[in-house]
């Protein structure tokens, strides 16, 4: 495996990433229903945002939530039955995808004024010349730290300047430390991460039409190999165990069985209070 001296693990991961606002096209009568993705001080601070909109004289509405990837497999369900939320929560992730297949209402008559937004930010929710969605943020990707683990383990918390091998090194060190527990989650899925890793290889993840993947297959290989070494290890969890923490709140970092997290950086308010 490569080390790079010259790159923090993190160094090359502040891409724009929005989450956007949208609405759907679910053609369904009766109260606005409005769905969204989050754990509970994002369910909170929405359907408070939603009460002071009604009691301001917005309609009546119904609101559905769920954890991210709960919320996705419903929403595909709900789309494929034409059964959409009128108005629903979408990340960049997989916007393409439903406003490349009509799922999503064209925005551009209704004359929503975004110029109060950051210019990257307004133009995230725009595909093929359309306007999709309102951006709500530009973030960026991080790893989360359990600074009371790793000192009671005898670790030195991360700084700047970590390497893959560091990296590795560090979860192997912890995970034999504390019975139980691991040094980091598996993040062998994680495509957010993933594409750090190419550019850190000196290629971006897709071409520049996104139509093609642009980092080799050597790389993806190289990628998968890391992480299954590290389950070997049991310095990350084994995939039945992770496929139980797909909720901030069964996450291992919060459970106490791992030190580390990654995530956007604006996840660190839902996992402060469990730390």
């Amino acid at each position: 495996m490569n080390t790079f001296n010259r790159r923090t693990l993190l160094g090359l991961g502040a891409a724009t990433a929005a989450a956007i606002t949208l609405p759907g096209c679910s053609g369904k009568s009766g109260p606005m229903r409005v769905s969204w993705y989050g754990p509970d001080p994002v369910t909170k601070a929405l359907n408070k945002a939603l009460e002071a909109w009604k009691s301001s004289g917005g309609a009546e509405y119904a609101a559905e939530s769920a954890p991210f990837d709960d919320y996705w497999d419903k929403l595909a369900t709900q789309t494929s039955g034409n059964n959409a939320p009128d108005v629903l929560r979408m990340s960049m992730s997989y916007f393409s995808d439903y406003a490349g297949r009509s799922a999503l209402k064209d925005l551009g008559s209704l004359g929503i004024d975004t110029t109060g937004l950051d210019k990257d930010v307004a133009s995230s929710g725009v595909a093929d010349g359309k306007n999709y969605g309102v951006g709500q943020s530009s973030i960026s990707y991080a790893m989360y730290v359990d600074e009371a683990a790793v000192k009671r383990a005898g670790g030195t918390v991360p700084a700047q300047g970590w390497t893959w091998d560091a990296f590795a090194e560090f979860a192997r060190d912890y995970s034999g430390s504390i019975q139980g527990s691991y040094g980091s989650t598996d993040q062998a899925g994680n495509f957010q991460l993933f594409e750090v890793y190419a550019r850190q290889h000196g290629t971006e993840l897709f071409s520049d039409d996104g139509g093609k993947l642009a980092t080799s297959k050597e790389t993806v290989q190289e990628w998968f190999q890391y992480w299954a070494g590290l389950r070997d290890a049991k310095a990350a969890p084994p995939q039945n165990i992770s496929a139980e923490t797909t909720a901030i709140e069964k996450s291992l970092v919060a459970k106490g069985k791992a030190p580390l997290q990654f995530g956007w950086v604006q996840q660190v308010t839902f996992y402060q209070p469990l730390v």
